[in-house]
């Protein structure tokens, strides 16, 4: 029986050997193929960039390519040998660390340790962090106004320009006119609407900018766009977790709302200008901030901020029709009051009245 297990034992070991003299063979085959065709695999490596780096680290010889290989060969030993050894130490400090910062006195040890042991690092970092600050310093006092534009457009730049050029073609861009953008954004807003324009202000602050008559000039508009403030950040595929109530992962952007609690009697957003923006941005070739919105515009704010609009402009055009059927109406009233209905004239009132109105009827039964 112990005859058998040998001669079984001696087979396996053969097998094993005959594979690995295989590859090893193989191994040999290839290191001979390479020095005897140099010629024709150096063009390659040197399109590549591996042949200079193999000459600034001294291992290539002018016109003699076995001489080439072999060193190409002990470095390549040499290499793995210290990556052995290093994975080792790691492996052995690991350990150590495991064990010991299981005791809070070992732990703050193993803590001051790490300070000590890269101090040098963080003595560098630290001092070419005074460097730049330094360099800014100085060039803020020598350029105070150059200093401060390229700050200025260094905020939120890499979202900025995703915003502006995505999903467009080659010369085009996303950015509205300001003219453009008012008439857009003058009509009545609905539930659902999620066609919002994205304002970029001067200081590089991105707000989200609702739909309403822009024409009407009253104490609830006072002539402004309203607009809510997003947070609106580079996707980064490798760091960045996928947005779980989106149910999707981002292409580029990830986007949050800055809101503050919305009052059913004062809506708490900004009032602003188009004015106050830089540039205006069409978001509809953005499938993130599309999905973004399209939830917005789904929310409790934003239905309150529909009914309020869509409430107070037609009670305001039913009561300035009421006021031209009065039969003691001055001219002076009247006059004023056509003038002021000149500016109930928004694209979109006939379909959104229709619904308002049923909404309401629901809401008296």
């Amino acid at each position: 029986m112990n005859t058998l297990l040998h001669l079984a034992d001696s087979a396996l070991q053969y097998h094993r050997g005959k594979q690995t003299g295989l590859w090893g063979l193989m191994g040999i085959v290839i290191a001979f193929l390479v020095v005897a065709f140099w010629d024709l695999i150096q063009p390659v490596f040197e399109m590549l960039g591996i042949v200079s780096l193999l000459d600034r680290m001294g291992l290539i010889y002018e016109d003699a390519p076995a001489m080439t290989a072999y060193r190409i060969l002990i470095a390549f030993l040499a290499l793995y040998l210290i990556l052995i050894i290093v994975g080792a130490v790691l492996l052995a400090v690991y350990a150590a660390i495991f064990a010991i910062s299981q005791n809070k006195t070992a732990h703050k040890i193993l803590k001051i340790s790490l300070y000590l042991i890269f101090s040098p690092v963080l003595i560098v970092i630290g001092l070419g962090r005074l460097y730049l600050h330094m360099k800014d310093k100085k060039w803020k006092k020598e350029d105070p106004h150059g200093y401060a534009e390229v700050k200025r457009l260094e905020k939120n730049r890499d979202v900025i320009e995703i915003m502006k050029y995505e999903g467009c073609e080659e010369g085009k861009s996303n950015i509205l006119d300001h003219k453009e953008a008012y008439q857009r954004l003058n009509r009545l807003p609905t539930e659902g609407d999620h066609f919002f324009l994205i304002g970029v202000t001067y200081d590089r602050e991105i707000y989200m900018l609702f739909p309403r008559p822009l024409d009407i000039k009253t104490s609830m508009y006072s002539g402004y766009i309203l607009a809510e403030k997003v947070r609106v950040k580079k996707y980064n595929h490798l760091t960045d977790k996928p947005i779980g109530q989106l149910e999707r992962e981002p292409i580029s952007l990830v986007c949050r709302f800055i809101r503050t609690d919305w009052n059913p009697k004062e809506m708490d957003v900004l009032p602003t200008s188009l004015s106050d923006y830089e540039f205006i941005i069409d978001p509809k070739h953005s499938e993130d901030l599309i999905v973004a919105l399209k939830g917005f515009a789904t929310a409790k704010p934003y239905s309150l901020y529909v009914y309020m609009v869509q409430s107070h402009y037609f009670n305001s055009k039913d009561r300035l029709m009421n006021e031209l059927k009065k039969e003691d109406i001055s001219k002076e009233e009247f006059d004023g009051a056509v003038r002021k209905l000149k500016d109930y004239n928004v694209a979109n009132e006939d379909i959104v009245r229709y619904i308002w109105e049923g909404n309401n009827y629901k809401e008296s039964i």
